[in-house]
């Protein structure tokens, strides 16, 4: 019998060896298997860039409009001491005690109406940088129209949406040229579509921005408006931007900036 057990564990052993048996901790260790598929990568690509591109795609900071440190109305016929209050959102009470007025009633057409003694903060709503296109001036034609090129190299004349400067020989022309000038020149030039792609002249329809060293972007329509050298002169349904127009033209003809100021007495 003894012979058969020692026969019995030579052969186990033997298939032991020639299976491969269990590893122990001399056995080498097994490195991880790599995939060997190959990688995709415009798919790498697409993820590195989802962070930069959501970055890039983002609302724009925008600089207020400039407005007069003190905001008056110069009242108009028909007017009513409730129905200015609600127009500058305030209050008759309010607006009677900054004018000392002895009677809400006791309002007169051509007097000048103080609606606040602070400046007020007009800010411009803030489009996605997706939005905007940038362009290169190539010239000021005047206080709202421009010649630009575009990124493809095609050359277009831009006329400004919602607002009219002086035409040449009128008042004030020469002044809002150069205003415009002079805020293209602060920064790189960008254009942003209402709804309607050119007028009948074939000139592209825009809004201007124009985006300063510190990152912020002025709004050159808007700003025109507000420093009284232009009025509005909007065409719906291109009218994003109307009641900010509205605003800063209120406190310019309240202020009687530029084109609103009294004529001079010969």
């Amino acid at each position: 019998m003894r012979w058969l057990l020692i026969l019995m564990w030579t052969v186990g052993a033997v298939l032991i060896a020639a299976c491969g048996g269990d590893e122990g901790e001399d056995a080498p260790a097994r490195s991880t298997p790599q995939s060997t598929a190959p990688v995709n990568n415009e798919d790498a690509q697409e993820v590195q860039a989802a962070p930069a591109s959501q970055g890039i795609d983002r609302p724009i900071s925008v600089a207020p409009l400039p407005t007069p440190a003190k905001q008056v109305y110069t009242i108009q016929f028909g007017d009513t001491l409730s129905g200015i209050a609600a127009r500058f959102g305030t209050t008759t009470g309010a607006l009677v005690a900054l004018n000392d007025l002895p009677d809400a009633s006791l309002i007169v057409s051509g007097d000048q109406l103080i609606i606040r003694q602070d400046a007020a903060v007009l800010r411009p709503a803030a489009p996605r940088l997706s939005q905007l296109e940038s362009v290169e001036l190539l010239r000021v034609i005047d206080g709202d129209t421009i010649e630009v090129r575009q990124a493809d190299g095609t050359e277009e004349r831009v006329r400004y949406i919602g607002i009219d400067t002086p035409e040449i020989g009128e008042p004030l022309f020469d002044e809002a040229t150069d205003q415009n000038t002079e805020l293209l020149g602060q920064g790189d030039l960008f254009l942003q579509t209402d709804l309607t792609e050119r007028d009948r002249f074939e000139r592209l329809l825009r809004y201007v921005w124009v985006r300063q060293a510190d990152g912020t972007f002025v709004f050159v329509n808007g700003t025109l408006v507000a420093l009284g050298l232009a009025s509005i002169t909007t065409f719906p349904p291109d009218v994003a931007y109307v009641d900010l127009y509205q605003e800063a033209q209120d406190l310019a003809q309240g202020a009687r900036l530029g084109v609103w100021a009294e004529p001079e007495q010969p």
